[in-house]
């Protein structure tokens, strides 16, 4: 007689097994079909478990570089238009021959300022023009100072309203024949006048007039960073 549980021999008139277990069982349990039942146990298929990591979606990858392009064009757009002039700490020195001057990195020079430009520079929001007027061809101006003109300028047709900061005497008026930031639009001007030893310099700063709460500040500024050498 065999022990269902071990499998070993037990002596007739036993109750136990050497294991422990009562021999008293049905003997039509043989040993083959507790084999072959663990045998069944261990060639059982297991669950497999899939380890592929699931990506971004395609259609939300693409979402998402389009937004990501989108406040990328924002954020140059911004730069550009609005923190690049009003933000000093962005400003670069300009240095020609007769002065120098901190403008917006944004502004670039350009040849198409008027007749008497000696310098322009120019972006699509603002714009600074400086022109000389040497005292041989405009002996007036040698006999004033930019006080004097300023009166001068409020007794006549000037429609605008000059200030004085410190040194600086300035004007500042709409005028549409600016026209280099869109044709014909009006434009708000912040205008310095400068002394030198050989000629008046007029500082032209300035926007479209619809944005002159936003850039006038960033104007005067500029204006006032002019240097003559």
């Amino acid at each position: 007689m065999k022990c269902k549980f071990c499998g070993n021999e037990v002596v007739e008139g036993e109750k136990y097994c050497s294991c422990g277990n009562p021999v008293t069982y049905d003997e039509s349990v043989s040993t083959e079909q507790i084999s072959a039942d663990n045998s069944d146990l261990q060639s059982a298929p297991s669950v497999a478990v899939s380890t592929r990591k699931r990506g971004i979606p395609r259609a939300l990858a693409s979402i998402l570089v389009v937004v990501v392009i989108a406040l990328a064009g924002l954020g140059y757009t911004y730069y550009k238009n609005m923190y690049s002039l009003t933000h000093s700490s962005t400003y670069k020195e300009v240095s020609e021959s007769e002065f120098t001057m901190k403008i917006p990195r944004t502004l670039k020079k350009d040849s198409s300022g008027d007749s008497e430009s000696v310098a322009f520079y120019t972006s699509e929001m603002a714009a600074v023009n400086i022109v000389k007027y040497d005292y041989s061809t405009n002996p007036e101006m040698e006999l004033i100072s930019p006080e004097d003109y300023m009166s001068l300028a409020e007794v006549g047709s000037f429609d605008g309203e000059f200030k004085k900061d410190g040194d600086l005497v300035y004007a500042c008026y709409n005028d549409s024949t600016v026209g280099t930031l869109g044709d014909t639009q009006e434009c708000y001007v912040i205008e310095g006048l400068f002394k030198g030893d050989d000629a008046m310099w007029s500082v032209n700063a300035y926007c479209l007039s619809k944005n002159k709460e936003d850039y006038e500040d960033a104007l005067i500024e500029w204006v006032k960073s002019f240097k003559l050498k």
